[in-house]
């Protein structure tokens, strides 16, 4: 049986530049696309990060 497989699509507004990362392992390792979108924010947001700042990140993510 094929395995899925998971992808993320990164947009960086500032340089006007996009990538396609693969997460599948992540998805599994973090139990779906809420935990995987937690997991970012805890790892991209600095603490003390203005809600609305340049330093803050904008997430979208379904749980399958």
């Amino acid at each position: 049986m094929a395995e899925i497989k998971f992808t993320m699509l990164e947009v960086d507004l500032t340089n006007e530049t996009h990538r396609v990362v693969d997460v599948t392992d992540d998805v599994k390792k973090y139990l779906g696309g809420r935990g995987l979108a937690n997991k970012l924010i805890w790892d991209l947001v600095p603490p003390g990060a203005d809600p609305l700042g340049a330093d803050n990140i904008y997430t979208s993510a379904s749980d399958l």
